[in-house]
C-alpha cells in the first residue's frame, strides 16, 4: 500500500492490498467504506480534510496474519468562484 492524495468527498476511491492472502479485513478513519471489507480491493468514501488511515490485515493458508496500512493526505475542496459581471451597456445610453 502506498500513501497518496484525494479530494474531501472523493468517491469511489480503491485500495487495494497482496493477491495470494487467504483473507483481508480492511478498516479506515476519516472514511467510509462503500464495499465489501473482505476481499483484496475495496473503494472508500473521503472523509473531512486532513488525512485518513486505510489498514488492511492479511492472512494466509498457515493462519499468520500481518497489517500494513497507508496514509491518504485529503485536500479541502477549492473554494467556490464568484463571477462578477460589469454594468450592462445598451446601446445609446
Amino acid at each position: 500500500m502506498h500513501s497518496e492524495q484525494i479530494q474531501e468527498t472523493d468517491v469511489l476511491v480503491v485500495g487495494s492490498g497482496p493477491g495470494g492472502a487467504t483473507s483481508y479485513a480492511w478498516t479506515i478513519s476519516n472514511g467510509t467504506i462503500t464495499s465489501a471489507t473482505n476481499t483484496q480491493s475495496v473503494t472508500y468514501t473521503a472523509g473531512a480534510s486532513g488525512s485518513i488511515t486505510l489498514n488492511l490485515t492479511v492472512g494466509n493458508a498457515s493462519g499468520c496474519t500481518t497489517l500494513g496500512s497507508t496514509n491518504v493526505t485529503i485536500n479541502a475542496l477549492p473554494a467556490t468562484p464568484v463571477i462578477t459581471t460589469a454594468p450592462a451597456v445598451c446601446a445609446g445610453s
